[in-house]
């Protein structure tokens, strides 16, 4: 638990609303300009590759018996927990937004939270730590490719303008 506290600390930090608000994203548009976090594409690549490698140094020492862990209400296992940011990633930014197909055909069998229930997830046939990492390598590079286009785009309006003045 104390791990996981601490990956998620390194990610960035976003403006938070009163307490007990939840905050909405609309996130069905084709193509988000305006990241919440007011980065800018390269910066959010940046941060992901950064999450990424953390994810990967945390979880490299440890055996497939402790990627699995105890059976617990309060956690997931460690290596269905990996493969969920993946498939979170890919459901919301690349398969919601933008319409791709998923990397991994059962994907949503393995790692869609609001279907797979919690007591099912340590006796799932899940990809061993070396095949969950290329799934996650393979949405990283997806999405950097997106933020990539974006990019482009962004330099294309932004000389359109300048020369319009």
């Amino acid at each position: 638990m104390r791990a996981q506290r601490d990956a998620a600390t390194a990610l960035p930090v976003r403006a938070l609303g009163p307490g007990g608000v939840i905050r909405t994203i609309f996130m069905d548009q084709a193509v988000s300009e305006h990241p919440t976090s007011g980065a800018t594409p390269a910066e959010l690549a940046s941060q992901l590759h950064e999450v990424r490698a953390r994810t990967q140094r945390l979880t490299n020492e440890l055996s497939p018996a402790q990627l699995m862990g105890p059976q617990l209400d309060i956690v997931n296992p460690v290596l269905w927990e990996t493969g969920h940011v993946g498939w979170f990633h890919e459901y919301w930014t690349l398969r919601h937004c933008h319409g791709q197909p998923p990397a991994i055909a059962r994907a949503d069998d393995l790692w869609n939270s609001s279907t797979v229930p919690h007591d099912t997830r340590w006796s799932l046939d899940l990809p061993d730590r070396d095949a969950t990492f290329a799934y996650l390598a393979t949405v990283l590079e997806r999405q950097c490719d997106r933020l990539a286009a974006i990019s482009t785009s962004w330099r294309s309006v932004t000389r359109t303008c300048m020369s319009r003045r």
